[in-house]
């Protein structure tokens, strides 16, 4: 189904470029079907599945979102005026193109990848609050310095660089745009030659300054702390965040609650272990009992003295590890 509709909307971008208008007579009869079906499905998967555990998987609340949002859409553009349709129905088209997106959690490698991203996301926020500021400060300075200066009417409009001119600093969307073209190194020097040429050969210290610190360094962290995330696995950001660390006290707390649990309760039978009366030589019907079991009985008093000792230093052993874990 998610690959039908992919076939649907190539087709109409295709006929859409080609006449220079949405082909109507293929879009409509396939947005109510689409959306029946995608939403029957959400439905069905509810009913069987129940809302906790349907609800539990993100690629199910994924998918009932995108539901939801293109239905709405596609309500607005049924019942709006004719202007608005055609907004609407672009909106719509956008939103179907995020339901391929659901393939990828149907694999196991992609939905593994996937989740560590997600789970990862919060471990950047530091490196992304660091490049925004860095965005903010360069976008600022380059409006203060190069606002208004790039202009589309200062070059030919048959100079295929002229199209260049849009990437300017007259504001501060602008400047933000531009310097993330910088940041992909996206024909960054056609840009620096532009204002270089309105201002002067200084202004190239602005772009290899920005070149060196947002590239060079900034990126290349984004970069490396991705991978050392995919590298080391989840111990890593879990360490760094203290995940970890609190994870192991309560495993050990754990554990020594259960050992001092089954040692207590050693230590309840133990005296009667030590009460239980150990077989002599009058009690033994045997005919050698006067002789031959003497030393066997010693060994086995030993034995069972030297295991309540054993039991009873295991006892004060949980006990101290109780202590300090409560002083953890």
């Amino acid at each position: 189904m998610i690959l039908a509709n992919v076939v649907v909307l190539l087709i109409e971008v295709e006929l859409g470029a080609r006449q220079r208008s949405p082909p109507r007579y293929l879009e409509d009869p396939t947005t109510i079907f689409f959306d029946v079906c995608f939403l029957g499905e959400a439905g069905l998967h509810l009913w069987c599945f129940g809302s906790h555990a349907y609800l539990l998987e993100l690629r199910n609340r994924y998918a009932l979102l995108v539901a939801l949002i293109t239905f709405v859409a596609d309500s607005v553009a049924w019942w709006a005026t004719p202007h608005a349709r055609d907004d609407a129905l672009r909106v719509a088209q956008l939103l179907r193109l995020l339901r391929p997106v659901r393939l990828l959690f149907s694999f196991r490698r992609f939905d593994v990848i996937i989740r560590h991203f997600l789970r990862v996301l919060p471990s950047f926020s530091g490196l992304v609050g660091a490049v925004w500021a860095l965005f903010a400060f360069y976008a600022q300075l380059g409006v203060a310095l190069f606002g208004g200066l790039v202009r589309l009417d200062h070059w030919s409009p048959s100079d295929p660089a002229a199209l260049y001119a849009y990437c300017n600093f007259n504001d501060f969307g602008s400047a933000v745009l531009t310097l993330f073209e910088l940041l992909v190194v996206n024909n960054w020097h056609d840009i620096m030659r532009q204002v270089v040429d309105v201002t002067s050969d200084w202004a190239v210290v602005y772009f290899i300054s920005w070149y060196v610190i947002s590239v060079v360094v900034m990126f290349n962290l984004v970069i490396a702390h991705i991978l050392d995330g995919f590298f080391d696995g989840e111990q890593t950001f879990d360490a760094r965040s203290g995940v970890a660390v609190e994870a192991e006290v309560d495993t050990e707390f754990v554990a020594g609650r259960q050992c001092l649990s089954s040692q207590n309760a050693f230590s309840v039978a133990s005296p009667a272990l030590a009460s239980t009366p150990t077989p002599g030589p009058a009690s033994s019907s045997h005919p050698l009992a006067d002789g031959g079991d003497a030393p066997a009985a010693e060994a086995d008093a030993t034995e069972q003295s030297t295991a309540i000792g054993a039991l009873h230093g295991r006892a004060a052993s949980s006990n101290e590890l109780e202590v300090s874990e409560h002083n953890v």
